[in-house]
């Protein structure tokens, strides 16, 4: 997953891709800063005995610093249940990345993902409706 936000890199805009595709599309960083997205049985392997009582508390509000819970994606018939390993970065070149969306998160999910990115970073709790996140 990319933790860097996109605002940060993408130049220009898509309209503006469009009207004039010879454009340049990512200019200002030639990386992007990326984390782990792991089965959350991988995840809970970590938490030694204490495992049952962080899976309910990432279940129920994903209150853990360092991870953040993703739900099973719309149409997987396994339910696979996801994490966020925010511990675990890594810098890619954006080059490797053009073309290889497979999923975007919702308003509410990218959301999510700067509180819990400013979080992990800051130890501060911040209200969620002050985050804006770009959805290009």
């Amino acid at each position: 997953m990319i933790r860097s936000p996109t605002c940060d890199f993408r130049r220009p805009t898509v309209d503006e891709l469009r009207r004039d595709p010879s454009l340049p599309p990512y200019t200002l960083q030639p990386h992007v800063v990326v984390a782990q997205v792991l089965p959350i049985e991988t995840i809970a392997q970590r938490w030694g005995p204490n495992r049952d009582n962080n899976m309910r508390l990432m279940h129920e509000f994903d209150p853990l610093r360092r991870y953040m819970y993703l739900p099973p994606l719309p149409g997987d018939d396994t339910g696979q249940q996801w994490a966020v390993d925010f511990t675990r970065t890594d810098s890619v070149a954006i080059e490797l990345l053009i073309d290889q969306r497979s999923h975007q998160l919702t308003f509410a999910a990218a959301q999510h993902l700067q509180y819990k990115l400013v979080l992990a970073s800051t130890s501060i709790y911040t209200d969620r409706a002050v985050f804006d996140p770009p959805m290009t």
